[in-house]
């Protein structure tokens, strides 16, 4: 029962692997333990000086992992692994399935690869060595390898996405801090610009007796409104601080303008002999900024 099995799978298995009858007897030498290699790599029957055995034979017979040489620079048998033992026995048991010669099983061999999904020349090359035995241990090592390859490669991939999505997120949180700077940027322009256009419609503005009451300029922070209170008395209000504008000393003495505090910050420009109200608005809010920032404001000493 046994030895029907083992023909009956020799006959299914033979004819996919192109073997030759070549590959077969330099096997049974290798099973009878009859081969040896040399410190420079060459393979004889018997140890010593037998007669060599073909190298090509070797090669292939060890490129799909049926016998084991010895590294180069060491003596010793070839061995047969596993696969060998078995692929031994198909061939003993169906040697009709053997190509004639080694050209007759390399054309069989280029045949079985070239399929729909290789080229001619790739069939070519994958003939050049012979498959691992069908569900034999170098098939199950190639692929565990295989799979090994796969995973660490899945890793990569999924490391790579990894860096290339951080990558990318920080690129749009700079993008969008530099967006929101522009923005900002924009939105101080274009205040500078409207504040700056605002100043240049108030310079023309004049506080008199005969004028109007109260005279805003600016908006926001920048807001400062005059108000007349007398004949020759005004208040400036900037941020909530109170300002006054008078003649403190009489009609010799130039227009000053006094904080809260009873300090004098300045002396605004006048035409004929009335203050500019675009000048009090700068002298408040020269002011109210140093005290904002908490620094110090020089008090005006008069000459």
């Amino acid at each position: 029962m046994g030895q029907w099995l083992g023909e009956s799978e020799a006959r299914t298995e033979l004819p996919r692997m192109g073997w030759c009858t070549g590959l077969a007897d330099v096997l049974a030498a290798a099973y009878a333990r009859d081969l040896y290699a040399d410190t420079s790599g060459i393979v004889r029957r018997r140890e010593g000086r037998g007669r060599r055995v073909r190298a090509a034979l070797v090669k292939l017979l060890a490129s799909g992992g049926y016998i084991a040489v010895p590294r180069a620079g060491r003596r010793g048998p070839v061995t047969v692994a596993p696969d060998g033992v078995t692929a031994h026995r198909w061939c003993a048991a169906a040697p009709d399935l053997l190509y004639p010669d080694h050209r007759a099983a390399y054309r069989a061999r280029v045949r079985l690869h070239h399929t729909g999904r290789t080229s001619k020349q790739t069939s070519r090359e994958a003939a050049r060595r012979l498959a691992p035995l069908p569900n034999g241990e170098e098939e199950k090592r190639r692929r565990a390898a295989q799979l090994r390859r796969v995973e660490q490669w899945a890793k990569e991939m999924q490391a790579m996405r990894e860096r290339l999505a951080a990558e990318q997120a920080k690129r749009d949180v700079q993008a969008e801090q530099e967006r929101a700077a522009d923005w900002a940027r924009i939105q101080q322009e274009a205040g500078e610009r409207q504040a700056a256009e605002d100043d240049r419609r108030d310079d023309g503005l004049v506080m008199s007796q005969h004028g109007p009451r109260e005279i805003v300029m600016g908006t926001g922070e920048r807001r400062v409104t005059v108000t007349r209170t007398g004949p020759s008395g005004w208040n400036a209000v900037v941020r909530g601080a109170v300002y006054v504008v008078s003649q403190e000393g009489g009609k010799d003495w130039p227009w000053l303008v006094t904080a809260s505090d009873d300090t004098r910050i300045g002396v605004c420009s006048v035409l004929n002999d009335v203050p500019y109200a675009a000048s009090v608005r700068d002298i408040v809010r020269d002011h109210a900024d140093a005290m904002g920032r908490g620094g110090a404001f020089s008090e005006w000493v008069p000459p």
